[in-house]
């Protein structure tokens, strides 16, 4: 019988309910459009925001239906319209406004690169949540983000003093970078040390270790600055090299971190750029306030960031360890085949520097980097120590690394200690030193030395791709046909998500006449690799050379 009345009221009050949504609706009551599209939502989020944005135009004001409509747009990533149903919540809402939603608010701002709004928002909501410590926190971060030192400044002083008897070491850490970021070493010293006294073992135990801001940001370009937990007098500043990304930990940053160095880094947004974007007066003037106070200043970098240390760390004078310098678009000692493809901005010359005797570790051998270093690098740093690395090639971090002693010229140069040696002795634990050697060979007309040099190069290294060209270039030239493409095919499956590998076998293929192959090889790696120019255009030219009309054999 029980069971019979809950029914009953259950059905009564589902009864109750459609009529009043129904005279709601007949009403076009604001709390119609609501009620309904939250209804909508448990199923069907489009039919919901069909139904909010009905209720929106007769109602555009109602915070509820508004609020709403921002987080079915911020699901959908349309931050625009999330940002502005948001705003307007926040706006009409009568009622105390939780801090989420403000801090919502403030990071879809931030997704969108709206640092203004961002503010404004995080002020707003400190006053309606003064003592919200998060909300603080983001107030003084946002400040920073737009590279406004002094508010930012402002803040954190403000934020230290508020919570002096809780603030985290790391804020007021932060707040001793702001200091050395304007250029005042002396504020910078004094709230350091500071920290370091009162906080003891907490910083010096910290499992990071330093904090960072980043200085600069063009979009393309990012100066980031990092500050160790301990007392230093030495700055590294490093160049990433043409690969590196700003996503990524900066150039030789697991080395650098574990010395007792600060370190500035020059960060790239993307790959196989050369960082035409970021000028010398920006560098200056974001780099030179912080090196005040330091008494050794060391640029450190490789190929790309190699160049940039003669090019940036010679305006501050300071030390410099210089890995085979090359800058690949420059118009006269550049690779012709990359000139054309980007835009030069940078000067031609560097400017003629007599103070600084930079360390150029460079493969003489190379001709690129030879006649850069001593055709151009010279002219303009005429006190250059050049240290010499036959048939290290340009990839000559890698081939230190290779033989151990990538970390030891950066600690003799790091620590001063003097010119760094290269030992040749343990050339033979690298692949790049064989493959270089058994290149010059073959050149010379010496195949049979070059190939019992290729396969040391490969002992080593059995996956490197221009090793593995040089082999099959070999066999081609010896006569060995069938040899390279038994080997070429056991490279594809040593290698098989590398496309210049599988590149090698279809020409060789093609070389040879076996056009049959080349043709199942290119339809593997079209279906591996998908529609690559250099595969259909590879294509095009097997099907002319088979007498197979071109429309008959497509891609698939």
């Amino acid at each position: 019988m029980n069971n019979v009345k809950k029914k009953l009221k259950s059905l009564i009050c589902k009864i109750k309910g459609r009529i009043n949504l129904f005279i709601l609706m007949v009403k076009k009551d604001e709390r119609y459009y609501f009620l309904k599209g939250k209804k909508l939502l448990r199923d069907d989020s489009n039919k919901a925001k069909d139904m909010f944005k009905k209720g929106l135009t007769i109602h555009p004001n109602n915070p509820e239906i508004n609020k709403e409509m921002a987080y079915l747009e911020q699901k959908d990533k349309n931050w625009n319209a999330a940002i502005s149903y948001l705003d307007k919540y926040i706006n009409k809402e009568q009622k105390i406004i939780p801090p989420q939603i403000y801090f919502d608010l403030a990071d879809w701002c931030k997704k969108i690169g709206l640092l203004n709004k961002m503010d404004e928002v995080l002020f707003n909501g400190l006053q309606c949540h003064p003592n919200n410590r998060r909300m603080f926190s983001k107030y003084v971060n946002v400040a920073i983000s737009k590279k406004d030192w002094q508010t930012s400044i402002k803040r954190l002083e403000s934020y230290n003093y508020k919570y002096k008897d809780s603030s985290p070491y790391k804020a007021r850490i932060k707040l001793s970078m702001l200091y050395k970021i304007i250029g005042d070493h002396g504020k910078f010293t004094n709230q350091f040390n500071l920290t370091l006294n009162e906080f003891g073992e907490k910083v010096t135990n910290d499992k990071l270790g330093y904090s960072k801001i980043i200085i600069y940001d063009n979009g393309e370009s990012r100066i980031e600055y990092y500050k160790k937990f301990t007392k230093t007098n030495q700055l590294v500043i490093t160049f990433d090299s043409i690969n590196m990304v700003w996503s990524t930990q900066p150039f030789a940053f697991k080395l650098l971190s574990r010395k007792n160095v600060d370190i500035i880094a020059i960060r790239k947004r993307k790959k196989q750029t050369y960082q035409q974007d970021l000028s010398q007066s920006d560098f200056i003037a974001a780099v030179k306030p912080i090196t005040k106070g330091y008494d050794d200043i060391v640029s450190y970098g490789f190929s790309l960031g190699a160049y940039l240390t003669l090019y940036f760390g010679s305006l501050l004078n300071s030390r410099i360890l210089s890995i085979s310098p090359r800058l690949s678009i420059h118009p006269i000692y550049g690779r012709k085949k990359v000139i054309q493809k980007y835009e030069f901005k940078h000067n031609l010359s560097f400017p003629k520097n007599k103070v600084v005797s930079p360390i150029i570790v460079y493969d003489p051998k190379n001709k690129l980097d030879n006649r850069y270093v001593n055709e151009h690098i010279l002219k303009s740093f005429p006190n250059s120590i050049l240290v010499e690395v036959p048939y290290g090639g340009h990839g000559m971090a890698p081939h230190l690394l290779k033989i151990g002693q990538l970390k030891e010229f950066v600690n003799e140069v790091i620590d001063n200690k003097g010119v760094p040696k290269y030992n040749s002795s343990n050339r033979s634990k690298s692949n790049i030193y064989y493959r270089l050697l058994a290149s010059t060979c073959f050149k010379r007309n010496k195949p049979i030395w070059a190939y019992n040099l290729v396969e040391k190069s490969l002992d080593l290294l059995p996956t490197d791709k221009l090793a593995i060209k040089l082999k099959i270039d070999i066999l081609k030239h010896l006569g060995e046909y069938e040899k390279a493409i038994s080997f070429a095919k056991e490279a594809v499956k040593l290698v098989p998500k590398n496309l210049d590998v599988r590149i090698y076998l279809i020409d060789l293929s093609n070389g040879i006449g076996k056009t049959e192959l080349a043709k199942s090889e290119i339809s593997k790696a079209i279906a591996e690799f998908g529609n690559k120019k250099s595969l259909v255009r590879r294509l095009k030219n097997t099907k002319k050379n088979s007498g197979v009309k071109d429309e008959k054999l497509k891609p698939v």
